[in-house]
């Protein structure tokens, strides 16, 4: 039964889904932190696991997406060096074939147990610029000479390479225009002058489409006459053995990167060096034709595909220059896992101290901007808010801090400012404004930066995310309409309350509260800085009960409290939450003990031993805050007891 489970699993996942649509170019969005080629390396690979996930290499480090159509690529291998000419899966799963073009190395890479390069790893083979498994042990891989002269196309045993039998000489041409030491002599040959390209094996591993790059001529060859040739010592023709698709020049030189569920082959690539580039869907049936052509950047560049065919997926590369910048449809694939500000925040504050320090700024008052929010607000803000809460929110905070990171490693003459990187990368997250007076600020004081950083957005009925990743690939103007805002910025609304964060920020001030009331008002839709807070004005930044218990906001108890709830309770969300709900129902607590002798001694009675407890053991301050408020709770129920008996 078990091998039939796993026989239906594997047939579903290469005949689904039953249908695609080619699609329209409004569904691509950039990648946001889309893998860059490693030092040496000119390009970014990938191909897709046989249950539907894409795999990426940038002559350095393996990328796997973190399950099907899931939200990050997370590397699972480094150390892999090479101009990254190709990555090939075999049918069953087991093994990637890392091709590393310029250089000719051959990496057999394990899936089922990835690891970091080890010394040892490796094969040296002919220069080349793409490859496809034609079953579990044969690598079809198309050699091209490193002046781009010709090409040739050879299979590699890659289990003789891998047990240690054979070398990369005991390939041969199958498909040659240059004689290797072990070729036939009656060697038939591609056309002359040939060009590399990528190679595609289909799913039913029944056909091998190749192109010459330089006539953009493309042609399928049957698998089982490639190996048969292999295993014979025989060659095949181009001409004869090959079955021609379309006439040369009707397609990209890119050679194909798929073929969807609808048999239609997807190319990418351009018309030659120079010359306008795009996707292609194409129609196989003769009269072969071009279904459509997408242009993703909008600027016709050269792009390499990558083709998921059990989502229905394509990831089109610009490979016009550098950064790449690629383009997937909308539920394609998702970032490299950012760099995130939270871990680090307790740095990033140290950093906000030295930088007003250094430029004699108020730490806690400045307001660059001059918005009314200052920006040690902002920046407790992204800690108290941002960090502690899951969704797009958190997920466009960790993006944008991570852009700004790489904006700022790029950016010029930043090496002054080295000390400062994290929390430039912060602030640069909040606002457009912000970002224009924090440039100023440095540029006042002999720093310049030049970079383009990322501000978070949200718009209305619509995730978060960075500023540039909120447009996709349309007509701006068609978003004019739509509301926008900056949820880190004196005018966004971060809990969607209807309450501007300047104007809970003010009530909180003009309540006696601090910046930490404030973050649990912005964070909270119940809460806007009035009500509670604004009832008990200097209440001590709202610990409610324990004002009342102790009469004035200014105990050395109450401190303490609040030392705990900044430290310990704001810095993550549970008991973010904890503190939320204790804020909106301590104030009908606070009523119930102010107007009670006896309620006051019984709560001071109960804080003592709880401070004392904070005093000395900080890893359980959050049960001793937990057996506070059960003890509200309790009071609560004990007067209204009482109210009933009388």
């Amino acid at each position: 039964m078990r091998i039939i489970a796993a026989a239906l699993l594997a047939l579903t996942l290469i005949s689904s889904p039953l249908t695609a649509e080619i699609p329209d170019i409004e569904s691509f969005r950039v990648v946001p932190q889309f893998p860059q080629p490693a030092d040496g390396s000119f390009g970014v690979v990938g191909s897709t696991t046989p249950n539907g996930r894409f795999l990426l290499w940038d002559g350095d480090t393996v990328y796997l997406q973190q399950g099907v159509s899931g939200h990050e690529l997370a590397p699972i291998g480094t150390g892999y060096l090479g101009d990254p000419g190709f990555v090939s899966v075999t049918p069953n799963g087991n093994t990637v074939a890392l091709g590393g073009g310029f250089n000719g190395r051959l990496y057999l890479f394990s899936f089922k147990n990835p690891s970091d390069f080890e010394d040892g790893d490796g094969y040296d083979v002919p220069t080349h610029f793409g490859g496809a498994f034609l079953n579990n042990r044969l690598l079809l891989v198309d050699r091209g000479t490193d002046d781009f002269s010709t090409s040739e196309l050879l299979v590699i045993d890659t289990g003789a390479l891998a047990e240690g039998a054979g070398s990369v000489t005991s390939a041969r041409s199958v498909l040659p225009i240059m004689r290797l030491p072990e070729a036939p002599e009656d060697i038939i040959t591609k056309p002359l002058g040939s060009f590399s390209s990528q190679v595609f094996v289909n799913a039913a591993r029944t056909r091998a489409y190749v192109m010459d790059a330089n006539t953009r001529e493309l042609r399928y060859f049957l698998v089982q006459d490639i190996i048969d040739a292999f295993e014979n010592s025989t060659t095949l023709d181009w001409a004869t053995d090959g079955v021609p698709v379309g006439a040369p020049g009707d397609f990209f030189d890119g050679g194909i990167a798929g073929i969807n569920p609808d048999n239609e082959l997807i190319i990418g690539g351009s018309e030659g060096f120079g010359q306008p580039g795009g996707v292609m869907y194409v129609d196989p049936t003769e009269p072969a034709m071009v279904l459509a052509t997408l242009d993703p950047a909008g600027t016709q560049p050269y792009y390499s595909v990558i083709y998921n065919r059990t989502t229905d997926e394509i990831i089109a590369i610009d490979g016009s220059g550098l950064p790449l910048e690629a383009y997937a449809t909308e539920d394609g694939i998702a970032p490299v896992p950012p760099v995130t500000p939270c871990p680090i925040f307790d740095d990033i504050l140290e950093q906000w101290t030295d930088l007003t320090t250094e430029f004699e700024l108020a730490e806690r008052s400045v307001d660059l901007d001059g918005d009314g929010l200052p920006e040690f607000a902002v920046l407790r803000m992204i800690n108290g808010i941002g960090c502690p809460r899951t969704g797009s929110l958190n997920e466009a905070t960790r993006v944008a801090f991570d852009l700004n990171l790489r904006a700022f490693d790029g950016d010029v003459n930043t090496e002054a400012l080295a000390e400062y990187r994290e929390v430039i990368a912060a602030l640069m997250i909040t606002s457009a404004a912000v970002q224009t007076a924090v440039v100023e600020l440095l540029a006042d004081n002999g720093f310049v930066l030049a970079g383009d950083y990322t501000t978070v957005t949200c718009t209305s009925g619509e995730p978060c995310q960075p500023e540039f990743v909120e447009q996709p690939i349309v007509l701006l103007e068609e978003r004019a309409a739509r509301e926008i805002n900056e949820p880190y910025s004196a005018t966004g609304d971060i809990d969607n309350d209807g309450v501007t964060n300047l104007r809970e920020y003010n009530n909180v001030i003009e309540s006696g509260g601090d910046i930490s009331d404030f973050i649990l008002a912005a964070g909270s839709a119940q809460l806007n800085g009035t009500g509670g807070i604004q009832r008990h004005a200097g209440s001590g930044g709202g610990c409610f009960v324990a004002t009342a218990a102790y009469g004035t906001p200014m105990a050395d108890e109450i401190n303490v409290l609040r030392d705990v709830r900044d430290a310990h309770l704001l810095t993550n969300a549970l008991g973010t939450s904890f503190v939320d709900t204790y804020y909106r129902i301590s104030p009908a607590l606070a009523d119930a003990i102010a107007q009670s002798p006896l309620l006051r001694s019984v709560a001071r009675s109960i804080l003592t031993p709880l401070i004392l407890l904070a005093n000395t053991l900080s890893a359980n301050l959050s049960v001793g805050i937990g057996l506070l408020l059960l003890t509200g709770f309790w009071l609560r129920s004990n007067r209204r007891r009482t109210r009933t008996s009388l």
